[in-house]
């Protein structure tokens, strides 16, 4: 049986981001600092995934919505940009053969 880990730690904070002033581009070259706050840690999830591409898939329960713009893209929407692999959840499951020991009722 494979593990899979529940949770991804990565060794910047959200914070780092803000104090080297890197913005994520595929968000918007010129975020303030309130939007910064609000893109939060997806970009740390792309780039990890990024850099892992043979091996990484970033999970999330977001729906694509192309129309957004700055702070406010969605994952899938930046994941497709870069060319990251991503599912939701419902595909995650499946992939890795997910199952329980629970009986439907009769």
């Amino acid at each position: 049986m494979r593990s899979v880990p529940l949770t991804i730690c990565l060794p910047c904070s959200p914070n780092s981001m803000r104090r080297r002033r890197r913005k994520p581009s595929k968000y918007a070259p010129d975020l303030n600092d309130a939007e910064i706050i609000e893109v939060g840690r997806d970009p740390f999830l792309t780039a990890h995934a990024l850099a892992h591409r043979l091996d990484r898939n970033v999970v999330t329960v977001e729906a694509s919505k192309p129309s957004t713009k700055r702070a406010n893209r969605r994952i899938p929407d930046v994941c497709n940009d870069l060319e990251v692999r991503w599912c939701n959840s419902f595909q995650m499951l499946t992939e890795l053969n997910f199952r329980t020991g629970w009986r439907s009722a009769p």
